[in-house]
């Protein structure tokens, strides 16, 4: 193990003797990194943070801050869980959960761009980008494979579903259904008619295509996004189509929009309770 001279780090840490501490971090007392994590510069990690292995973590990034919420403190059995392969760019942030027992949780082999911010008890799958700025709202959920292109919103209790594209300076105001590429809107547009804040432009293709899912399945899911966004059919109507399909995507896809007709912003229950 590797500590520069200038970093502190509490005896009660626990950090793998294969991971590089840099100049100038800072490591807290219920702090956990696995094997081959290089730290670089200026990191601050408070807090109950699990980190597992072969991670980079960019200069100035901080784990474990108290959620950006003046009403609520950090949960003091709350945690922040983070996989492995993960890269961790410059002035990240990942904070703390506020629910009793909560995990804000970060999975495995995720991109965080620049100044990219996710909020308490919010979850990143595996395999996601988040593009340079963009920011994470309590709570919110972000599927495997998901790519929100900088700089991206995502509003507290929000879902952006797996293989999901979302455009430039999108702000996702309802949940952003799976396999499909999304622009969000913001300002007095999404205020005035939140029904209409999500413009579904069509099927992820490229990324379909590269992650080899069968010519099948696409073709289906650009079928599916006909009936769904494109037919005039109610949306039970067209969830109704889509359950009777015998390929998993598809249904999966109706799951998803069955489960966000619970409310306006999706997981509207989870919401309520949660007050």
């Amino acid at each position: 193990m590797s500590i520069h001279p200038s970093a502190i780090v509490d005896p009660l840490a626990k950090i793998h003797p294969d991971t590089n501490v840099g100049p100038f971090c800072i490591i807290g007392p219920e702090v956990e990194i696995g094997a081959r994590c290089d730290l670089s510069t200026r990191i601050s990690i408070q807090g109950r943070v699990r980190i597992g292995k072969d991670n980079i973590l960019r200069p100035t990034c901080v784990i474990g801050g108290p959620p950006q919420d003046i009403n609520s403190p950090a949960a003091p059995d709350g945690r922040i869980e983070i996989g492995d392969h993960n890269s961790i760019a410059e002035a990240v942030t990942i904070h703390l959960p506020k629910l009793p027992h909560g995990i804000t949780r970060v999975g495995s082999h995720n991109r965080l761009d620049f100044g990219s911010h996710v909020a308490h008890d919010a979850h990143i799958g595996d395999h996601v980008r988040l593009g340079k700025l963009s920011l994470l709202a309590g709570h919110s959920y972000v599927d495997d494979h998901a790519y929100l292109q900088a700089p991206s919103v995502v509003h507290q209790f929000a879902t952006v579903g797996r293989y999901c594209l979302t455009e430039p300076y999108s702000g996702i105001r309802v949940d952003a259904p799976p396999f499909m590429k999304i622009l969000g809107f913001q300002g007095d547009t999404a205020t005035s008619n939140r029904t209409t804040s999500l413009m579904v432009q069509g099927i992820n293709r490229e990324e379909l295509i590269r992650q080899e899912f069968p010519e099948t399945t696409i073709t289906s899911l650009e079928e599916a996004y006909t009936i769904v966004w494109q037919s005039g059919s109610t949306r039970p109507e067209s969830i109704g189509k889509l359950e009777k399909s015998d390929i998993p995507e598809i249904r999966e896809l109706a799951r998803f929009l069955r489960r966000s007709m619970q409310g306006r912003l999706g997981r509207a229950l989870e919401a309520k309770k949660s007050g």
